[in-house]
């Protein structure tokens, strides 16, 4: 017999009910789309199939110009919580890029180490599209649709839309829950782990600020130092051949060697953002306290928050991005 739940717990499965049906009807009228895009593509310009600019289209246009809009009418009329509205300093988002960056850093190695354990043992090899695409693209487009359009629209999805919508069950409910989302929402476990760290972090500067530019900042941030330095270093290697060519053929070739140092330079830089991230994230931890909530959920039912018939949607579409990550 199933214990009698508290009126806070069950407004707080409803929602999430609803919002497991939102990730539903993106998810799906997404990948509806894109069959249809690809289909009709392959019949009338097959050779678009393999121009980086269709790709990122196929994946863009049907996610954020459709699925998008319809995720935003289907929780536009849940209530939405305040946040505290506190503006912040240019010093104090310099030291959250610094810790930020040294945890999405050490979490995606942690996601690296499990995808790999995960591909052996299952004998597959699970891709991150996002990343193939970056790794194939020109580098404008990574830019644009990486870079830019990508966080934009994330943040206004997660820290707009999506934690407004929790925070009347308070902020660490509504932080834990949109940074959960999150992660998932990337489809793959070499995404996840960072993802999710992330979230975290985003998700406390939108409840203490209530505004999103801070966020959106951080975000083109990340992606730009994630992605366009290695990605222009890591080219121009493979361009020179610098893998096979012997000792003496690196100290004949000037601009080789500038590659390399370059290379090594860019290693330490990144080494020495995680140091100063990590120190920072042990000074200023403490003070990175959520605001006390009014309704909090009674301890012991929230494994009671997912039994509805969006949370059992939301769990076939994550069961299904992530099985399709393998193929």
């Amino acid at each position: 017999m199933q214990k009698e739940l508290s009126v806070i717990t069950i407004a707080a499965r409803r929602r999430l009910s609803r919002i497991g049906i939102a990730f539903f009807a993106f998810f799906g009228t997404t990948f509806l789309i894109q069959i249809l895009l690809s289909t009709a593509v392959s019949v009338l310009r097959p050779a678009w199939l393999e121009a980086p600019l269709y790709v990122w289209l196929q994946s863009i246009l049907p996610m954020y110009c459709v699925a998008f809009p319809l995720f935003y009418l289907i929780l536009r009329p849940l209530p939405r919580g305040e946040a505290d509205g506190r503006p912040m300093r240019l010093c104090d988002l310099t030291v959250l890029f610094f810790i930020a960056f040294s945890v999405m850093y050490i979490t995606n190695l942690i996601g690296t180490a499990i995808n790999l354990l995960t591909d052996a043992i299952f004998g597959t090899s699970s891709s991150a599209g996002a990343t193939e695409l970056i790794t194939a693209s020109p580098l404008y487009l990574t830019v644009i649709f990486a870079v830019i359009i990508g966080p934009i629209v994330e943040e206004v999805m997660f820290r707009g839309i999506l934690l407004r919508r929790l925070l009347p069950f308070g902020d660490r409910f509504a932080i834990l829950v949109s940074a959960l989302l999150f992660g998932l929402f990337h489809g793959n476990f070499a995404q996840f782990f960072y993802a999710f760290a992330i979230g975290l972090i985003f998700g406390a500067v939108a409840c203490r600020t209530g505004r999103l530019v801070y966020t959106v900042i951080l975000h083109i941030a990340l992606n730009f130092m994630g992605s366009i330095p290695s990605t222009i270093l890591l080219r121009r290697t493979e361009e020179l051949g610098i893998g096979s060519m012997d000792e003496a053929a690196l100290l004949e070739n000037s601009e080789a060697r500038l590659v390399l140092i370059l290379t090594a330079a860019y290693s330490l830089l990144l080494m020495a953002f995680v140091a100063v991230g990590l120190y920072l994230l042990a000074r200023y931890l403490k003070r990175m306290k959520p605001r006390p909530t009014e309704y909090p959920i009674p301890v012991g039912e929230g494994r009671y928050l997912l039994l509805s018939v969006g949370g059992a949607l939301y769990l076939v579409t994550l069961l299904f991005l992530f099985v399709t990550s393998y193929l």
